[in-house]
């Protein structure tokens, strides 16, 4: 007697077969479905609605489903699932990091395999807990098409032909028009970034994703530099932007915010003395001045520059241009 399988059924069948590798073509898939051949075309294109990449393999004459879609089992603690739903979810589920939505969608996938003693403990916790992040810049649909250009590009090493508005650019000229060879995405400060070489530059740049007005992949090919790494680039930035003089920073703070600056790793040369009135001295290797002024003159009257002069002179001059703008 025929099998009466429901389409569901049938279709997580098909699915199975297809992953264990002898789903056999469209005829052998609807013998064992008891359906006719064009009932398994249907099906098949509802497989493909959901995004399960099947194919059929021409060697083996049969229906397999892509190896890697599908993850093994996992044994996790509760705390190791309870860890990467709180990121997953909260993070990449709320839109809070631009291009971390897959995130959202894998970490369900996740929670449908966890055993339901731990399942339990995560649901118990995480309405809980919380993760905000400084709000971000744009979000996904505002960076997405250029975003996938130059992460294909990056995988394929090709050159994107581009252009940019800068920060201080004319809009009204449409923008500067160059090729980059992409090397790396980057999200820091706030929003994602593409590193690479500017050939009109001829130097490599950091450019935000959001500003891109065209991004087009072409067929050019380039090596990517061996020594090329995301930290090499950034050097002993204070946060993104390195300049060209390397500088040793010593910078005295008070009591009233040296627990507030000591509990936080600022940069990774950071050194902190800290003194018996409750005072510390912080010290660090940056390259560049651009970005760490602004941080010391968020601290006001309780932070005072030691070194270097170069420094001490731009906070003095901040700091009376600021003054005179509340003076009658």
């Amino acid at each position: 007697m025929p099998a009466d399988y429901s389409k569901v059924h049938r279709l997580l069948l098909e699915i199975m077969l297809m992953q264990q590798g002898n789903a056999g073509n469209a005829d052998d898939l609807a013998q064992r479905c008891d359906v006719e051949v064009r009932t398994i075309y249907r099906d098949l294109k509802v497989i493909s609605d959901l995004s399960i990449p099947y194919f059929f393999d021409e060697e083996a004459r049969t229906y397999r489903i892509r190896k890697d879609f599908f993850l093994p089992p996992v044994h996790m603690t509760a705390p190791e699932s309870l860890a990467l739903v709180a990121l997953a979810g909260q993070i990449a589920g709320q839109d809070q990091i631009a291009m971390t939505s897959p995130a959202a969608s894998a970490i369900e996938k996740l929670r449908s395999q966890l055993p339901e003693s731990v399942l339990g403990e995560v649901e118990g916790l995480e309405p809980h807990i919380e993760i905000r992040l400084p709000a971000t810049g744009p979000d996904e649909g505002a960076v997405k098409d250029v975003f996938t250009v130059m992460q294909g590009a990056i995988r394929r090493s090709v050159e994107v032909v581009c252009t940019y508005e800068s920060a201080t650019t004319d809009s009204d000229n449409g923008g500067e028009a160059f090729r980059l060879r992409p090397y790396a995405l980057s999200f820091d400060q706030r929003a994602w970034y593409v590193v690479g070489h500017h050939s009109g530059r001829d130097a490599v740049r950091r450019l935000k994703l959001n500003r891109f007005t065209e991004a087009r992949p072409t067929e050019t090919a380039f090596t990517r530099p061996e020594n090329f790494s995301l930290t090499s680039f950034r050097g002993n930035a204070w946060r993104m932007i390195r300049g060209e003089t390397t500088y040793a920073v010593e910078i005295l703070f008070d009591a009233t915010v040296a627990d507030a600056v000591s509990e936080t790793t600022w940069h990774r040369t950071q050194e902190i003395e800290e003194h018996e009135d409750g005072s510390l001295t912080f010290r660090c290797t940056v390259d560049g001045l651009d970005e760490i002024v602004w941080w010391v003159l968020g601290y006001g009257p309780h932070a005072k520059v030691k070194q270097p002069d170069d420094l001490v002179e731009r906070l003095r001059d901040l700091a009376e241009r600021t003054a005179e703008q509340y003076r009658s």
